[in-house]
């Protein structure tokens, strides 16, 4: 099994607010923490409520966003890569890679490697660079706890863009092309996101990547505002961030529960695709497909967009190991 998903009222007690990786220590060896207490008593807010002309039924998702005509030559052949996470173990993980002959891998920023990072960037470096790369192409995913682009508190959602910039700043030092964000990820309830700073803020970290040769890619959440197609697809179509899909939150979703399946989502958004996160569903762990029943049309779909990056998901290696091997048999069966 993989990465758990949380509650929010467990998130709540389970990931206190953590320290500021790129924060000066303060006088006296105290904690400078990234987001004001406002973000963790947020209910004292109200997000302002999303115009009804900017919200889509089931029904209008699907009869008034069809899929896009994507011209054959721009198709790939995808790589399938491998999880470095958490930030620390990428040694280890190139290892593997180098060992069992992947040739991408997905490195996860997360808060901690972050801290290391701001010290001592050249410990990654060397990896990076090094023998043990091999070839290897990386790309990057920005797992970090209590980080809101479109958080209604104006202050935690401005240093998470300056986090944010960071990250994007690291993956072009690290030769790096493509880095993935989320909005609402650590949300304790709805009412913490704002329609208006997700478009504010991700237009202006897609800019920012634009102008250092970095595609800022937007992952799709299990729940939440990037749960759900329709505003997903004008988030994206509004700041022109490209798409991370991440199969087991479409099959996982309200949505995909009330109908609207996980192939219909990734249609809806498939001209924007860029990485894929494959694994079946999450519920509460990522979970492994036995067989290709279930994503298996999803793959199909996959190959008919620019989409040339399929992250194994998983963190179990014998999973990991028996998925790339259904995906190595598929792929060999569509050729």
């Amino acid at each position: 099994m993989c990465f758990k998903s949380l509650s929010r009222r467990e998130r709540s007690w389970r990931f206190p607010r953590a320290a500021n990786p790129l924060a000066p220590p303060l006088a006296g060896g105290g904690v400078r923490f990234p987001l004001p207490s406002s973000m963790w008593c947020a209910k004292s807010f109200r997000v302002k409520q999303i115009e009804e002309k900017e919200k889509c039924t089931l029904e209008s998702n699907i009869a008034h966003f069809p899929p896009p005509t994507i011209k054959k030559e721009n198709l790939m052949a995808p790589k399938i890569a491998i999880c470095a996470r958490p930030m620390l173990s990428l040694g280890e993980t190139l290892a593997y890679a180098g060992k069992n002959g992947y040739s991408a891998l997905d490195w996860s920023f997360d808060s901690e490697g972050l801290s290391v990072l701001d010290k001592d960037g050249g410990r990654f470096k060397v990896l990076l660079e090094g023998p043990a790369i091999g070839g290897v192409e990386v790309r990057y995913h920005c797992f970090l706890e209590g980080i809101e682009l479109a958080h209604i508190d104006p202050h935690v959602a401005e240093e998470s863009l300056s986090i944010l910039k960071f990250c994007v700043n690291k993956v072009r030092e690290f030769g790096g092309g493509y880095v993935t964000v989320h909005i609402g990820l650590w949300a304790e309830f709805d009412g913490e996101i704002s329609w208006d700073r997700a478009v504010e803020n991700l237009s202006r970290l897609v800019d920012y990547g634009n102008a250092r040769g970095i595609v800022v890619c937007l992952e799709n959440l299990k729940a939440g505002l990037t749960s759900d197609p329709g505003l997903f697809l004008k988030l994206v179509e509004l700041t022109g961030a490209k798409v991370t899909f991440d199969l087991g939150h479409a099959n996982s979703s309200l949505h995909a529960r009330n109908g609207c399946s996980g192939l219909d989502f990734l249609k809806m958004v498939s001209l924007y695709v860029t990485n894929a996160h494959v694994y079946e569903a999450e519920n509460p762990y990522h979970i492994a497909p036995q067989d290709l029943s279930v994503i298996g049309p999803m793959l199909e779909h996959l190959l008919q967009t620019n989409c040339g990056w399929w992250v194994i998901e998983l963190e179990n290696k014998q999973e990991v190991e028996y998925t790339r091997t259904l995906l190595q048999s598929f792929l060999n069966g569509s050729q």
